[in-house]
Protein backbone atom coordinates (compact mmCIF):
# COMPACT_ATOMS: atom_id res chain seq x y z
CA UNK A 1 0.00 0.00 0.00
CA UNK A 2 1.51 3.37 -0.84
CA UNK A 3 0.48 6.15 0.85
CA UNK A 4 2.94 8.42 -2.38
CA UNK A 5 0.46 11.36 -3.88
CA UNK A 6 0.71 13.50 -6.43
CA UNK A 7 2.40 16.62 -5.91
CA UNK A 8 0.95 19.88 -8.39
CA UNK A 9 3.81 22.08 -9.29
CA UNK A 10 2.33 25.05 -7.39
CA UNK A 11 3.02 22.88 -4.02
CA UNK A 12 6.08 21.79 -5.15
CA UNK A 13 6.92 25.58 -4.63
CA UNK A 14 4.89 26.60 -1.86
CA UNK A 15 6.90 23.30 0.32
CA UNK A 16 10.32 24.64 -0.96
CA UNK A 17 9.04 28.90 0.36
CA UNK A 18 7.63 27.11 3.58
CA UNK A 19 11.00 24.73 4.52
CA UNK A 20 12.57 27.39 6.03
CA UNK A 21 10.06 27.05 8.86
CA UNK A 22 10.17 23.33 9.22
CA UNK A 23 13.68 23.46 11.27
CA UNK A 24 12.81 26.09 13.70
CA UNK A 25 14.42 25.78 16.65
CA UNK A 26 10.97 26.22 18.81
CA UNK A 27 9.52 23.34 16.89
CA UNK A 28 6.25 25.51 16.03
CA UNK A 29 4.86 22.10 14.44
CA UNK A 30 4.21 21.48 18.05
CA UNK A 31 0.46 22.64 18.83
CA UNK A 32 -3.22 21.77 20.10
CA UNK A 33 -4.91 21.06 17.33
CA UNK A 34 -8.41 23.42 16.40
CA UNK A 35 -9.55 20.09 14.83
CA UNK A 36 -12.38 18.38 16.65
CA UNK A 37 -11.40 15.86 18.96
CA UNK A 38 -13.09 12.14 18.87
CA UNK A 39 -14.68 11.70 22.13
CA UNK A 40 -12.88 9.00 22.73
CA UNK A 41 -9.67 11.10 23.47
CA UNK A 42 -8.32 13.25 26.08
CA UNK A 43 -8.91 17.15 25.66
CA UNK A 44 -5.55 18.95 24.68
CA UNK A 45 -4.53 20.79 28.18
CA UNK A 46 -1.71 23.51 28.78
CA UNK A 47 1.43 21.66 29.74
CA UNK A 48 2.31 22.02 33.08
CA UNK A 49 5.68 20.95 35.59
CA UNK A 50 4.79 17.67 37.42
CA UNK A 51 6.93 15.90 39.80
CA UNK A 52 8.49 12.98 38.99
CA UNK A 53 7.25 9.71 40.78
CA UNK A 54 10.61 8.61 41.80
CA UNK A 55 13.97 9.92 42.56
CA UNK A 56 15.85 10.93 39.74
CA UNK A 57 19.65 11.70 39.34
CA UNK A 58 20.57 15.14 39.56
CA UNK A 59 23.81 14.39 37.86
CA UNK A 60 25.41 13.34 34.92
CA UNK A 61 27.11 9.51 35.79
CA UNK A 62 30.08 8.76 34.92
CA UNK A 63 30.05 6.57 31.68
CA UNK A 64 31.33 3.20 31.88
CA UNK A 65 33.41 0.43 30.11
CA UNK A 66 31.10 -2.15 30.65
CA UNK A 67 27.68 -2.37 28.12
CA UNK A 68 24.70 -3.61 30.13
CA UNK A 69 24.32 -7.65 29.94
CA UNK A 70 21.73 -8.76 27.73
CA UNK A 71 19.73 -12.25 28.77
CA UNK A 72 21.93 -15.14 26.87
CA UNK A 73 20.37 -16.42 23.81
CA UNK A 74 19.06 -19.77 22.67
CA UNK A 75 21.11 -21.94 20.89
CA UNK A 76 18.52 -22.76 18.29
CA UNK A 77 16.77 -20.45 15.83
CA UNK A 78 13.71 -18.50 16.74
CA UNK A 79 10.64 -17.14 14.59
CA UNK A 80 9.42 -15.90 12.43
CA UNK A 81 6.49 -17.22 13.90
CA UNK A 82 5.93 -19.29 16.58
CA UNK A 83 7.71 -17.68 19.29
CA UNK A 84 8.08 -20.66 22.24
CA UNK A 85 6.58 -19.03 25.28
CA UNK A 86 8.31 -16.05 27.13
CA UNK A 87 10.70 -14.88 24.62
CA UNK A 88 10.29 -11.51 22.67
CA UNK A 89 9.32 -11.74 19.18
CA UNK A 90 11.36 -8.35 18.99
CA UNK A 91 14.75 -9.71 20.12
CA UNK A 92 14.88 -13.37 20.52
CA UNK A 93 15.54 -13.30 24.05
CA UNK A 94 13.65 -14.96 26.88
CA UNK A 95 12.42 -11.94 29.21
CA UNK A 96 11.98 -12.86 33.23
CA UNK A 97 8.47 -12.03 33.68
CA UNK A 98 6.27 -13.49 30.70
CA UNK A 99 3.72 -10.61 31.55
CA UNK A 100 5.38 -7.87 29.80
CA UNK A 101 4.18 -9.86 26.40
CA UNK A 102 0.75 -9.47 27.02
CA UNK A 103 1.04 -5.44 26.64
CA UNK A 104 1.41 -3.50 23.31
CA UNK A 105 4.73 -1.91 22.46
CA UNK A 106 5.04 1.47 23.55
CA UNK A 107 7.05 4.25 20.65
CA UNK A 108 8.41 7.43 22.15
CA UNK A 109 9.59 9.67 19.90
CA UNK A 110 13.04 11.09 21.02
CA UNK A 111 14.54 14.20 20.22
CA UNK A 112 18.05 14.43 18.35
CA UNK A 113 18.29 18.15 17.68
CA UNK A 114 21.27 19.50 18.90
CA UNK A 115 24.23 18.88 21.85
CA UNK A 116 21.42 20.43 24.09
CA UNK A 117 19.44 17.07 24.03
CA UNK A 118 22.34 15.06 24.69
CA UNK A 119 22.55 12.54 26.46
CA UNK A 120 19.21 10.90 26.06
CA UNK A 121 17.37 9.23 28.38
CA UNK A 122 16.24 5.85 28.24
CA UNK A 123 17.85 4.54 24.63
CA UNK A 124 19.71 1.78 25.57
CA UNK A 125 16.73 0.03 27.10
CA UNK A 126 14.25 -0.26 23.73
CA UNK A 127 14.56 -3.50 22.01
CA UNK A 128 14.36 -1.27 18.61
CA UNK A 129 15.58 2.21 17.98
CA UNK A 130 14.64 3.88 14.85
CA UNK A 131 16.72 6.70 13.44
CA UNK A 132 14.98 8.85 10.84
CA UNK A 133 15.73 11.83 8.83
CA UNK A 134 13.41 14.78 9.68
CA UNK A 135 11.78 17.35 7.36
CA UNK A 136 14.27 19.25 5.26
CA UNK A 137 16.43 16.46 5.67
CA UNK A 138 18.44 18.56 8.22
CA UNK A 139 17.43 16.70 11.63
CA UNK A 140 17.51 13.13 12.46
CA UNK A 141 14.83 11.69 15.14
CA UNK A 142 14.92 9.27 16.91
CA UNK A 143 11.73 6.66 17.57
CA UNK A 144 12.06 4.26 20.36
CA UNK A 145 10.30 0.91 20.78
CA UNK A 146 9.89 -0.47 24.30
CA UNK A 147 8.13 -4.04 25.09
CA UNK A 148 10.27 -6.55 26.79
CA UNK A 149 11.46 -3.45 29.76
CA UNK A 150 11.41 0.23 29.77
CA UNK A 151 13.75 2.55 31.71
CA UNK A 152 11.84 5.08 34.15
CA UNK A 153 12.21 8.32 32.27
CA UNK A 154 12.60 8.45 28.71
CA UNK A 155 13.46 11.62 26.64
CA UNK A 156 13.39 14.54 25.88
CA UNK A 157 10.16 13.77 23.92
CA UNK A 158 9.47 15.50 20.98
CA UNK A 159 6.75 15.72 18.25
CA UNK A 160 5.18 13.23 15.23
CA UNK A 161 5.93 12.92 12.24
CA UNK A 162 4.36 10.97 9.08
CA UNK A 163 6.98 8.04 9.44
CA UNK A 164 5.21 7.46 13.11
CA UNK A 165 1.93 6.12 11.04
CA UNK A 166 4.08 2.94 9.85
CA UNK A 167 5.72 2.49 12.83
CA UNK A 168 2.63 2.25 15.08
CA UNK A 169 1.11 0.29 12.25
CA UNK A 170 4.23 -1.99 11.58
CA UNK A 171 4.20 -2.87 16.10
CA UNK A 172 0.43 -2.33 16.93
CA UNK A 173 1.71 -0.10 18.97
CA UNK A 174 0.85 2.81 21.86
CA UNK A 175 2.89 5.88 20.88
CA UNK A 176 3.96 8.69 22.83
CA UNK A 177 4.83 12.29 21.41
CA UNK A 178 5.32 15.87 22.41
CA UNK A 179 2.69 17.54 20.37
CA UNK A 180 2.11 17.44 16.02
CA UNK A 181 0.96 19.77 13.34
CA UNK A 182 -2.31 20.74 12.63
CA UNK A 183 -1.99 18.23 9.51
CA UNK A 184 -0.15 15.81 11.49
CA UNK A 185 -3.01 15.75 14.12
CA UNK A 186 -5.38 15.51 11.01
CA UNK A 187 -3.43 12.50 9.73
CA UNK A 188 -3.74 10.58 13.46
CA UNK A 189 -7.30 11.74 14.14
CA UNK A 190 -7.59 9.65 10.89
CA UNK A 191 -6.06 6.40 11.30
CA UNK A 192 -8.04 3.64 13.91
CA UNK A 193 -5.99 3.80 16.65
CA UNK A 194 -6.19 7.41 17.79
CA UNK A 195 -6.81 6.28 21.14
CA UNK A 196 -3.57 5.25 21.38
CA UNK A 197 -1.44 8.50 20.85
CA UNK A 198 -0.74 9.95 24.07
CA UNK A 199 0.70 13.50 24.37
CA UNK A 200 1.84 16.46 26.11
CA UNK A 201 -0.97 16.82 28.76
CA UNK A 202 -1.90 16.83 32.44
CA UNK A 203 -2.67 13.60 32.61
CA UNK A 204 0.72 12.77 34.68
CA UNK A 205 2.13 10.41 31.75
CA UNK A 206 4.81 13.02 31.35
CA UNK A 207 7.03 15.27 33.21
CA UNK A 208 9.22 18.33 32.83
CA UNK A 209 12.99 18.20 33.94
CA UNK A 210 14.58 21.58 33.10
CA UNK A 211 17.71 20.52 33.99
CA UNK A 212 18.10 17.37 32.44
CA UNK A 213 20.47 16.47 31.03
CA UNK A 214 21.87 20.00 31.01
CA UNK A 215 20.97 22.91 32.88
CA UNK A 216 18.84 25.84 31.31
CA UNK A 217 17.77 24.24 28.27
CA UNK A 218 14.62 25.59 26.30
CA UNK A 219 11.57 24.11 27.64
CA UNK A 220 10.80 22.47 24.14
CA UNK A 221 13.89 20.44 25.57
CA UNK A 222 12.33 19.57 28.66
CA UNK A 223 9.66 17.03 28.32
CA UNK A 224 10.00 13.55 29.48
CA UNK A 225 7.89 10.36 29.45
CA UNK A 226 6.96 7.88 32.19
CA UNK A 227 6.46 4.59 29.99
CA UNK A 228 5.07 2.59 32.99
CA UNK A 229 2.71 5.63 33.61
CA UNK A 230 1.84 5.31 29.87
CA UNK A 231 0.89 1.69 30.10
CA UNK A 232 -1.22 1.66 33.36
CA UNK A 233 -2.99 4.87 31.40
CA UNK A 234 -2.93 2.85 27.75
CA UNK A 235 -5.17 -0.58 30.33
CA UNK A 236 -7.34 2.34 31.45
CA UNK A 237 -8.41 3.40 27.98
CA UNK A 238 -8.62 -0.69 27.32
CA UNK A 239 -6.14 0.06 24.48
CA UNK A 240 -3.21 -1.66 26.13
CA UNK A 241 -4.24 -5.64 25.17
CA UNK A 242 -2.10 -8.70 24.13
CA UNK A 243 -3.70 -8.69 20.72
CA UNK A 244 -0.37 -7.08 18.84
CA UNK A 245 1.09 -9.05 16.18
CA UNK A 246 4.21 -9.35 16.14
CA UNK A 247 5.43 -12.21 13.92
CA UNK A 248 8.09 -11.80 10.91
CA UNK A 249 11.75 -11.82 12.88
CA UNK A 250 14.05 -14.65 12.72
CA UNK A 251 16.82 -14.99 15.17
CA UNK A 252 20.10 -17.04 15.07
CA UNK A 253 22.73 -16.91 17.38
CA UNK A 254 25.18 -18.58 14.90
CA UNK A 255 26.12 -15.33 12.17
CA UNK A 256 24.50 -16.49 8.59
CA UNK A 257 27.46 -17.83 6.10
CA UNK A 258 28.56 -14.90 3.24
CA UNK A 259 29.38 -11.56 6.05
CA UNK A 260 32.58 -8.97 5.38
CA UNK A 261 34.55 -8.66 8.62
CA UNK A 262 34.15 -5.04 9.15
CA UNK A 263 35.12 -3.09 12.35
CA UNK A 264 33.23 0.28 12.34
CA UNK A 265 29.93 1.76 10.16
CA UNK A 266 29.72 5.80 9.74
CA UNK A 267 26.50 6.94 7.86
CA UNK A 268 26.80 10.82 7.69
CA UNK A 269 23.75 12.38 7.76
CA UNK A 270 23.81 15.55 4.96
CA UNK A 271 22.93 19.63 5.83
CA UNK A 272 22.83 19.95 9.56
CA UNK A 273 22.32 16.10 10.46
CA UNK A 274 24.66 14.13 12.76
CA UNK A 275 27.36 11.34 11.67
CA UNK A 276 26.41 8.23 13.91
CA UNK A 277 29.61 5.92 14.17
CA UNK A 278 29.27 2.37 15.03
CA UNK A 279 32.73 0.41 15.95
CA UNK A 280 32.31 -3.27 16.85
CA UNK A 281 33.49 -4.05 20.36
CA UNK A 282 34.63 -7.89 20.12
CA UNK A 283 34.51 -8.33 24.10
CA UNK A 284 30.76 -7.64 24.08
CA UNK A 285 29.56 -8.63 20.76
CA UNK A 286 28.22 -5.85 20.63
CA UNK A 287 28.10 -2.35 18.64
CA UNK A 288 28.74 0.89 20.32
CA UNK A 289 27.65 4.12 19.71
CA UNK A 290 29.31 7.41 18.93
CA UNK A 291 28.01 10.26 17.34
CA UNK A 292 29.61 13.95 15.73
CA UNK A 293 27.12 16.85 15.93
CA UNK A 294 28.14 18.73 13.02
CA UNK A 295 26.26 22.09 13.68
CA UNK A 296 27.36 22.35 17.23
CA UNK A 297 31.05 20.63 17.53
CA UNK A 298 32.07 19.79 13.60
CA UNK A 299 35.00 16.46 13.21
CA UNK A 300 34.27 15.61 17.01
CA UNK A 301 32.91 12.40 17.77
CA UNK A 302 31.73 11.94 21.00
CA UNK A 303 30.69 8.52 23.01
CA UNK A 304 26.74 8.21 22.57
CA UNK A 305 25.78 7.83 26.83
CA UNK A 306 22.11 6.52 28.14
CA UNK A 307 21.45 9.53 30.46
CA UNK A 308 19.98 6.73 32.85
CA UNK A 309 22.88 4.08 32.86
CA UNK A 310 26.15 6.03 32.39
CA UNK A 311 27.10 3.45 29.95
CA UNK A 312 27.38 3.82 26.10
CA UNK A 313 25.04 2.71 23.65
CA UNK A 314 25.18 -0.68 22.63
CA UNK A 315 23.40 -3.10 20.09
CA UNK A 316 23.52 -6.18 18.92
CA UNK A 317 22.22 -5.45 15.33
CA UNK A 318 22.86 -2.26 13.37
CA UNK A 319 20.38 -2.36 9.74
CA UNK A 320 20.32 0.17 7.18
CA UNK A 321 17.15 1.12 5.67
CA UNK A 322 17.28 2.20 2.20
CA UNK A 323 13.98 3.50 1.38
CA UNK A 324 12.44 6.40 -0.82
CA UNK A 325 11.24 9.80 0.82
CA UNK A 326 8.75 12.37 -0.60
CA UNK A 327 7.14 15.26 0.43
CA UNK A 328 3.52 15.35 1.69
CA UNK A 329 1.70 17.57 -0.44
CA UNK A 330 -1.19 17.96 1.84
CA UNK A 331 0.58 19.37 5.20
CA UNK A 332 0.48 22.64 4.23
CA UNK A 333 1.00 24.57 7.31
CA UNK A 334 4.38 22.82 8.04
CA UNK A 335 6.21 20.80 5.29
CA UNK A 336 6.96 17.17 6.23
CA UNK A 337 8.65 14.41 4.86
CA UNK A 338 7.17 10.59 4.46
CA UNK A 339 8.32 7.32 3.59
CA UNK A 340 7.66 4.59 1.33
CA UNK A 341 8.35 1.62 3.45
CA UNK A 342 5.66 -1.32 1.98
CA UNK A 343 7.52 -3.07 -0.98
CA UNK A 344 10.84 -3.88 -0.93
CA UNK A 345 14.38 -2.02 -1.00
CA UNK A 346 18.41 -2.52 -0.66
CA UNK A 347 19.76 -2.56 2.97
CA UNK A 348 22.78 -3.74 5.62
CA UNK A 349 22.65 -5.77 8.23
CA UNK A 350 25.21 -5.43 11.19
CA UNK A 351 26.04 -8.07 13.58
CA UNK A 352 28.96 -10.26 14.85
CA UNK A 353 31.23 -7.95 13.51
CA UNK A 354 30.00 -8.86 9.60
CA UNK A 355 28.47 -6.78 7.05
CA UNK A 356 25.39 -8.12 5.18
CA UNK A 357 24.10 -6.55 1.99
CA UNK A 358 20.53 -7.58 2.07
CA UNK A 359 16.90 -6.15 1.07
CA UNK A 360 13.90 -4.95 3.55
CA UNK A 361 10.51 -6.74 3.18
CA UNK A 362 7.09 -5.21 4.26
CA UNK A 363 4.58 -6.52 2.57
CA UNK A 364 1.21 -4.32 4.07
CA UNK A 365 1.13 -1.79 7.11
CA UNK A 366 0.52 -4.43 9.87
CA UNK A 367 3.84 -6.82 8.99
CA UNK A 368 7.14 -5.72 10.61
CA UNK A 369 9.87 -4.89 8.08
CA UNK A 370 12.23 -8.44 7.12
CA UNK A 371 15.85 -8.89 6.12
CA UNK A 372 16.10 -11.18 3.13
CA UNK A 373 18.27 -12.62 1.12
CA UNK A 374 18.29 -12.35 -3.03
CA UNK A 375 16.58 -15.23 -3.27
CA UNK A 376 13.63 -14.00 -0.83
CA UNK A 377 14.99 -15.83 1.97
CA UNK A 378 15.13 -14.43 5.52
CA UNK A 379 18.09 -13.50 7.13
CA UNK A 380 18.32 -13.54 10.77
CA UNK A 381 19.28 -11.31 13.23
CA UNK A 382 21.37 -11.74 16.15
CA UNK A 383 19.09 -12.26 19.46
CA UNK A 384 19.05 -8.98 21.06
CA UNK A 385 18.57 -5.17 20.60
CA UNK A 386 18.17 -3.69 17.17
CA UNK A 387 19.03 -0.14 15.58
CA UNK A 388 17.18 1.11 12.37
CA UNK A 389 18.27 3.84 9.93
CA UNK A 390 16.18 4.73 7.96
CA UNK A 391 18.40 6.52 5.07
CA UNK A 392 16.69 8.23 2.01
CA UNK A 393 17.52 6.89 -1.53
CA UNK A 394 17.27 10.56 -2.61
CA UNK A 395 14.98 14.14 -2.84
CA UNK A 396 13.24 14.34 -5.95
CA UNK A 397 12.51 17.90 -5.43
CA UNK A 398 16.47 18.56 -5.69
CA UNK A 399 19.07 18.40 -7.98
CA UNK A 400 21.63 16.38 -7.74
CA UNK A 401 18.70 14.30 -6.79
CA UNK A 402 21.17 12.71 -4.33
CA UNK A 403 22.54 15.74 -2.22
CA UNK A 404 20.52 14.28 0.80
CA UNK A 405 21.27 10.91 0.68
CA UNK A 406 23.19 9.87 3.79
CA UNK A 407 26.91 8.68 3.08
CA UNK A 408 28.13 5.59 4.67
CA UNK A 409 31.40 4.33 5.36
CA UNK A 410 32.59 0.75 6.55
CA UNK A 411 35.87 0.22 8.07
CA UNK A 412 37.05 -3.37 7.70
Amino acid sequence: MSRRFPTPLFLIALLALALGLAGCANEAAAVTPSLEVPAHAEQSAPTVTLEPTAELPTETPTPTDAPTEEPTPTSAPVGPSDFPPGVNPLTGLPVDDESVLARRPLIIKVSNQSDEVRPQSGLSSADHVWMYQAEGFRQTRYAAVYYSQAPEIVGSVRSARPIDVDLVEMYDALLAISGASQDMYRVLMETNWWNRVFRDDASGHFVRLPDRPNEGIDYYHTLFALPDVLWEHADERNVNGDDADLDGLLFDATPPEGGTPVEEMSIDYPEYGPRQIWRFDKESGRWLSWTEMQLDRPYEATEDVDYNTGEQLAFDNVVILWIPHFWRPDFIEVPAIDVEMIGEGEAVLLRDGLRYDVKWRRESPEHLIQLVDDAGNLVALKPGTTWFHAASTEDPFVSPPDKFVPQVTYVP
